[in-house]
């Protein structure tokens, strides 16, 4: 929600509702689509996964090796 809010902030109550109901990601995606902006999405989601991970990987005491 918070790449909704940063970059869609006329779209956020549509995206809050996509994400309601089933398949909401497709249309999420959709909706990136037409608005020019899913490039800048899949640079969000990939950044955001790899935060996760590391985080989840030093609350585990799970050290990375570059």
């Amino acid at each position: 929600m918070s790449f909704a809010e940063q970059h869609l902030p006329k779209d956020f109550d549509r995206v809050l509702g996509y994400f309601r109901t089933r398949g909401a990601y497709s249309r999420f995606k959709e909706l990136l689509n037409d608005r020019g902006v899913l490039e800048e999405w899949f640079a969000f989601e990939k950044d955001a996964t790899v935060r996760a991970l590391r985080q989840w990987c030093d609350e585990n005491g799970i050290r990375i090796i570059p």
